[in-house]
């Protein structure tokens, strides 16, 4: 898991450097994984929806991407 995370973060920042508009969402993905990784970890569970759907800040952190990916992109 914390291999494929790491992976996973390595990724999206090459991809968003790239982008060079993508380069903020960077921290917010970064949290986002760390905070699904600590409910996984606490809970025992791992169904990312439902994770999503009872945790407040993982879902406003998800928000939060969504709002600066649609800016960087339409703006």
């Amino acid at each position: 898991m914390y291999m494929t995370g790491g992976a996973l973060i390595v990724t999206y920042e090459m991809y968003s450097i790239s982008k060079q508009r993508l380069v903020f969402t960077v921290p917010l993905c970064l949290f986002g994984l760390l905070r699904y990784i600590f409910r996984v970890r606490s809970d025992g569970g791992g169904d990312p929806t439902e994770s999503l759907l009872k945790d407040q800040v993982l879902f406003i952190v998800g928000l939060l991407w969504t709002v600066m990916v649609a800016w960087s992109i339409y703006s």
